[in-house]
């Protein structure tokens, strides 16, 4: 199904109902065992801000519950290249990613990646299960 118009006090949002991609993107990072204990959302949310660039997907179940989260991030510094010409530099990206279980509970999984501009990435990966869902 097509998005809707975004209202016009929230420029950045967009409502599908079940569209393929976010439907493909709720099964990634999980194995299909997990299928039976997550919430299967019946609505999304797309939040886009083009500034930063980050994009937030919110998944809502048949009641109208979030049940679904997917943020991700990159933060760009302005730096100068070695002819002293000013470049946009990633230094830092973050996705986040929970499902809510049958239970109530949320699984989260976490990446964050930085020391783009430095020699040598620093990778931090983290999944847990927490009594909500990211903010």
């Amino acid at each position: 199904m097509p998005a809707t118009e975004a209202p016009a006090a929230c420029p950045h949002l967009s409502v599908v109902a079940n569209d393929a991609s976010e439907v493909e993107l709720w099964q990634r990072g999980w194995t299909s065992g997990l299928g039976a204990v997550l919430v299967k959302p019946r609505r999304f949310e797309r939040h886009i801000d083009h500034g930063v660039p980050a994009v937030r997907i919110l998944g809502f179940d048949a009641g109208g519950k979030p049940c679904y989260f997917r943020q991700h991030y990159a933060i760009r510094e302005e730096r100068f290249d070695e002819d002293d010409l000013p470049v946009r530099v990633e230094t830092h990206r973050e996705q986040v990613t929970a499902w809510r279980l049958a239970d109530g509970r949320w699984l989260h999984v976490a990446a964050r990646v930085s020391g783009f501009a430095e020699c040598g990435n620093r990778i931090e990966r983290s999944v847990y299960i927490a009594d909500a869902a990211p903010q």
